[in-house]
């Protein structure tokens, strides 16, 4: 089970900072906001679990600017 614990929104990315007890992951993914916007779209709702999967894993470079996008 996929938990969003919170989102950040940049110039071009979104931000998902994720808790995947599955997996045993708790970090930051990034997806462009287009196609998070897309997946939305296409599960009529947020669905945690399908973002997980698709979005990227970030380095830290990304991380540090996920800090510095604002959360929505």
């Amino acid at each position: 089970m996929c938990t969003i614990e919170e989102k950040r929104k940049s110039n071009k990315n979104i931000f998902l900072h994720f808790h995947n007890e599955d997996d045993m992951f708790f970090g930051v993914k990034k997806i462009p906001i287009s196609k998070y916007d897309y997946a939305v779209k296409l599960c009529g709702k947020e669905n945690a679990d399908f973002l997980y999967k698709v979005s990227k894993t970030t380095s830290d470079r990304d991380i540090a600017e996920s800090f510095y996008a604002k959360a929505f």
